[in-house]
């Protein structure tokens, strides 16, 4: 996900996608942070509390595979992708 980038579009684009994730699927979201990209997360300040929000409310339905300034997710439940290895 990489659209608008305050907080409330984030949470909606987030929402939207849910319905059409299959299991074992990736969501990616591309701007959220952690200090590897100086100066990101003040430019860019609704996407972190967004996905936080996205990730308490909808957390055990998904793995995180990577947190810094992209967030990578697969849905639980599903066969691993072959392209991605543990």
């Amino acid at each position: 996900i990489d659209g608008a980038h305050d907080e409330a579009s984030v949470y909606s684009d987030a929402q939207l996608v849910l319905p059409l994730l299959l299991p074992g699927a990736f969501l990616i979201f591309d701007d959220y942070s952690e200090g590897e990209i100086p100066g990101l997360a003040t430019r860019q300040p609704g996407v972190k509390p967004a996905v936080d929000r996205f990730l308490r409310e909808q957390g055990e339905r998904f793995e995180i595979l990577y947190q810094r300034w992209q967030v990578i997710l697969r849905e639980r439940g599903g066969t691993p992708s072959p392209l991605v290895t543990p």
